[in-house]
């Protein structure tokens, strides 16, 4: 079994990451709209034509540089160059593997998938506008695929890994990112400390293949790190 296949579940009791991501999320949506909404009624006793453009406020969010920092519901195939999605938007089982493919195919060095990747579309969610996966890209990050397991939560989340240069042995030369958070640190809800039974592993690969949209990901071990339950990180490979 790919082990992406288990990613994005937090169980004991607790909301799945994606529950999590959603509430936040959310919470920072409302919260806009009804600044937004305070400024409106502000201003409509002198600005009157501001009713008619009541229905243009739209709470999707914009990309700016390399980074995709929000979470991301739809997917769907298309043409190929960028030149149009076909077909009905499909929410992944595993949106983890999907959203971390995004985010490479983006900023990473991912021109060698290109012809597989531009055919691929994206959108925030329903209501928001198409993205095709290519559409900017070229930032040529070092970015990898990394996988966040332990087995006694349980627990399994892949996220990027972007290499900062440096001893790859050295858990400070990394940065870790996805959905809405560009720098995840251990005991985050993303990479979870471990526990008494287990430590936390996070092993950090190339991406070599990837699977349709990002359905699964291919590639060679390059370190990995564990975390014990104090959050203390060491390095068990190479």
């Amino acid at each position: 079994m790919n082990p992406f296949d288990t990613c994005c579940k937090y169980f004991g009791g607790k909301m799945t990451v994606i529950d999590e991501i959603k509430s936040k999320i959310n919470k920072i949506r409302w919260e806009r709209w009804s600044a937004k909404q305070n400024v409106k009624r502000k201003k409509t006793y002198c600005y009157w034509d501001d009713w008619n453009n009541w229905n243009d406020w739209s709470d999707c969010s914009v990309v700016s540089g390399p980074y995709i920092d929000f979470y991301i519901e739809n997917y769907r195939n298309g043409q190929s160059n960028c030149q149009g999605g076909s077909g009905g938007w499909v929410t992944p089982g595993g949106p983890c593997i999907y959203n971390a493919v995004m985010r490479f195919a983006r900023a990473g060095e991912s021109s060698g998938f290109y012809a597989q990747l531009s055919q691929c579309y994206w959108r925030e969610k329903s209501g928001c506008p198409e993205h095709c996966y290519m559409e900017q890209y070229g930032w040529d990050k070092p970015i990898y695929i990394a996988h966040v397991s332990n087995n006694s939560i349980p627990f399994g989340h892949a996220i990027c890994a972007e290499y900062l240069g440096g001893n790859v042995m050295d858990f400070d030369n990394w940065k870790f990112f996805q959905y809405d958070n560009l720098d995840i640190q251990p005991d985050d809800s993303q990479m979870p400390c471990g526990t008494d039974e287990e430590n936390t592993t996070v092993r950090i690969k190339t991406i070599t293949s990837i699977g349709s949209c990002g359905g699964s990901v291919g590639g060679d071990p390059v370190v990995t790190f564990e975390i014990d339950e104090n959050c203390n990180v060491t390095c068990v490979y190479p």
